[in-house]
């Protein structure tokens, strides 16, 4: 079948003992893929978002230690990415991926076993940080990978992204890799579900996001974030 093919190509959790669900959510900008993965009988629950370009099925890593440590997994693809509905790494908001995360917890949530940790990378855990200072996500525990608060050259970039706009409306991508599993880098090169591509839309919604972030009022939670 199309989900063992998916599976077993991003070498995702399967086999005995294991349930594997997935499909689409109804959210806003159209449907939101999601996976959950359970172990027999389940501790608490990860709830985990990637970051830009990313999607669930490049998450085998934590996926596999999660379950190992007797936890259900729920994976979820932003709008725009992974198998989820929309043009490719485009958002006009990011309300747009904080409410694709909530349908997901909506619709799923009364079948998760508690606790719930949330773990997001990069946009992924700006996704988290946002609903959950909003109070709109109930997470138990908050883990932050590389969380994403401002964009790379976020003073200088303002300056020259409306230059940019007047000459293309995306920015190319090239060869990439953040960790040193050289092996993981050339598998997500050549991942067919990478955007080739950066609209210039995700970056006005990554500032314009950042720049209200920024401005409110400090948070009495204490997440744990990991910063590469």
């Amino acid at each position: 079948s199309a989900a063992a093919d998916y599976l077993a190509f991003y070498d995702l959790p399967r086999g005995e003992g294991i349930v594997h669900r997935m499909g689409h959510v109804p959210a806003p900008g159209g449907g939101i893929a999601v996976q959950q993965f359970s172990p027999a009988a389940p501790l608490g629950t990860l709830v985990a978002i990637h970051g830009l370009f990313d999607h669930a099925g490049l998450w085998r890593h934590y996926a596999h230690w999660a379950l190992g440590r007797g936890l259900a997994v729920l994976l979820i693809d932003l709008p725009g990415h992974g198998l989820s509905e929309g043009p490719r790494a485009h958002v006009e908001d990011f309300a747009d991926y904080r409410a694709a995360a909530c349908a997901a917890l909506d619709a799923l949530g009364p079948e998760l076993p508690r606790p719930w940790i949330g773990l997001g990378h990069s946009t992924g855990a700006a996704v988290l940080m946002d609903a959950v200072h909003r109070a709109e996500l109930d997470l138990d525990d908050l883990w932050l990978l590389a969380p994403l608060v401002r964009a790379a050259a976020h003073r200088a970039g303002r300056g020259l992204l409306p230059l940019v706009g007047l000459v293309r409306k995306q920015l190319p991508r090239g060869d990439y890799g953040n960790t040193l599993d050289a092996d993981f880098n050339a598998f997500r090169n050549a991942d067919p579900l990478q955007p080739p591509a950066l609209p210039l839309e995700w970056v006005h919604a990554a500032r314009s996001w950042s720049d209200e972030f920024l401005l409110r009022p400090r948070s009495p939670r204490s997440p744990l974030v990991v910063q590469g």
